[in-house]
C-alpha cells in the first residue's frame, strides 16, 4: 500500500498511488507526471517515497522513468556524463 507522502503534493501522490496500487493504468501515471511538471517539491523526497511504496518493482521502475522523463531528468539516475576535456 502507500508510503508516507510527507510534504509531497497530493496532486502528484494521489494519481501515483492509484497507478502503483494497480487501480488505474497509464492515465493515472500521466496525471502524476503532469502534476510533477507543475508543482514545486523536493525531487529526492519524491523518489524516496516512490522506492518506499509497497508495490510491484516493475511498476515502480516504470513510474520512476516516466517521472524523470516528465521532469526532463536523465532516465537512469546517476552522475551525469562529463566530457573528458580532450
Amino acid at each position: 500500500m502507500s508510503a508516507d507522502a510527507g510534504p509531497l503534493p497530493d496532486a502528484i501522490t494521489a494519481p501515483l498511488t492509484r497507478y502503483l496500487d494497480e487501480l488505474e493504468e497509464r492515465s493515472a501515471l500521466n496525471a502524476a507526471c503532469e502534476a510533477a511538471r507543475q508543482q514545486r517539491f523536493d525531487l529526492a523526497t519524491l523518489f524516496d517515497w516512490l522506492q518506499a511504496f509497497d508495490a510491484d518493482a516493475e511498476r515502480k521502475q516504470r513510474a520512476q522513468v516516466a517521472l524523470r522523463a516528465a521532469l526532463g531528468l536523465p532516465l537512469i539516475p546517476g552522475p551525469p556524463c562529463r566530457a573528458t576535456g580532450r
